[in-house]
């Protein structure tokens, strides 16, 4: 079946990535970008295997009852794809999202994990304030600066788009003059930049010419990123208490204006903390998590932080300054040297949030064959997570707590947090 053809199926399932799956008048499987369970349509046919091809819909002959029209054309399927479930309603999305998470449980982690994580609804939670159907809920995205407005990359192509919104995002930074060639002039043309809103402060662009404010046309003088001198502020409440957090203006920060002190407030209620606690902490970041674990363990306690990027450690660091028994460390995250972090650290308690490609088995391995005690796992992939907890149910660990938040709707993307005890 050659590239570019168009293909006619009827969709019977939804995968991981957010492909709806169908198969082909040969019997390959199709995977099909824009589609939804139920639908019959047509598609365009951009990656041909020997076993399944990759497609894109181009028309619908059947509409599913959950299909609505996206309200944001430049984030279709075919376009940017940066709202690639935005032709669903949102109820809809949770329950594929689910969908999607059982399956890896039960494709990737087997029997064992299914039935571990059979008393959990892991149908993904919207967040507190999170209105108009998950739209405006981003508090930074990146783009491409084009002669008069900005653009981002069409999916799956070098090709960039041009777009006059960013309608995921926060309404500070959803619409205004830098879509409008306001960004020209500071900003090389194609340069890449990182539009934030942060919970302190103004709005800022920032690129390799420097930090820009986006207010007023006032502009900072330009910064040079690698000098680590271009810092916003994140505030984040849990309790009694506001923990303020300083950051790389470009640095990574979970993007869901309410996502920061949901995850703080779910993590801490799962891993259970303890004044005098051993805690070891693993892809700290700037320090998110870091702050409200070393205020829990107090000054009897222990807190390692150990993370991957030297500017994340330098503010995780910084963002630490007023707990002297809590330690942000840099250094590759792998089997090794979370094995010298245990034996360091002698922790009861372990908590990791990873990137996309997670913990990994033999890390994993190695934290369920330590003396700890409960391990508290963020994942933002399920196939990853499915890996990684079929390590430690393998390992005679039980699963106390799980649940799905939606971080990012209106697209694929979904987050979890497990937590496990011996």
């Amino acid at each position: 079946m050659p590239e570019n053809s168009v293909i006619t199926l009827t969709v019977t399932d939804f995968a991981h990535g957010g492909f709806a799956v169908g198969r082909t008048s040969e019997g390959k499987t199709a995977f099909v970008r824009g589609a939804l369970p139920g639908e019959t349509v047509r598609a365009r046919v951009y990656q041909s295997k020997k076993r399944f091809v990759k497609a894109r819909c181009v028309d619908v002959l059947g509409a599913s009852a959950y299909r609505i029209d996206h309200p944001w054309p430049e984030g279709r399927i075919g376009s940017t794809g940066a709202a690639d479930l935005g032709h669903v309603r949102l109820d809809y999305q949770h329950e594929l999202k689910a969908r999607v998470v059982n399956n890896q449980l039960a494709r990737i982690g087997g029997e064992e994990v299914v039935d571990a994580l059979a008393p959990f609804n892991l149908a993904p939670r919207s967040l507190p304030d999170s209105t108009r159907d998950g739209w405006y809920t981003r508090t930074r995205y990146d783009a491409v600066v084009l002669p008069g407005g900005l653009g981002m990359y069409e999916e799956h192509s070098h090709r960039i788009v041009a777009i006059s919104s960013m309608p995921l995002a926060v309404e500070t930074i959803a619409r205004g003059a830098h879509f409008a060639g306001a960004l020209d002039g500071f900003f090389d043309k194609g340069e890449r930049v990182h539009i934030v809103a942060p919970s302190v402060g103004g709005a800022v662009a920032v690129g390799a010419s420097g930090v820009m404010p986006l207010r007023d046309g006032e502009q900072y003088e330009s910064v040079d990123r690698a000098k680590e001198n271009a810092w916003i502020t994140e505030r984040v409440s849990f309790g009694e208490c506001d923990f303020e957090y300083r950051l790389a203006s470009g640095g990574f920060w979970q993007v869901h204006f309410a996502a920061p002190a949901a995850l703080v407030r779910c993590v801490m209620k799962y891993a259970q903390v303890d004044r005098a606690d051993r805690v070891l902490e693993l892809f700290s970041g700037a320090g998110l998590l870091s702050l409200p674990l070393a205020q829990a363990v107090g000054s009897r306690g222990r807190l390692l932080s150990v993370e991957g990027s030297q500017t994340a450690v330098h503010n995780g660091a910084f963002n630490l300054g007023t707990y002297p028994w809590a330690q942000a460390r840099q250094g590759w995250i792998d089997a090794q040297s979370t094995a010298e972090a245990l034996r360091d650290v002698q922790p009861s308690i372990v908590i990791a949030d990873p990137p996309r490609a997670g913990l990994g088995v033999d890390a994993a391995k190695v934290i369920a064959s330590s003396k700890a005690h409960r391990m508290v796992l963020v994942s933002c992939d399920p196939a990853a997570m499915a890996r990684d907890i079929s390590v430690f149910v393998r390992h005679g660990w039980r699963v106390e707590n799980a649940v799905a938040l939606d971080f990012f709707p209106n697209t694929h993307h979904i987050e979890t947090v497990v937590s496990m005890a011996r």
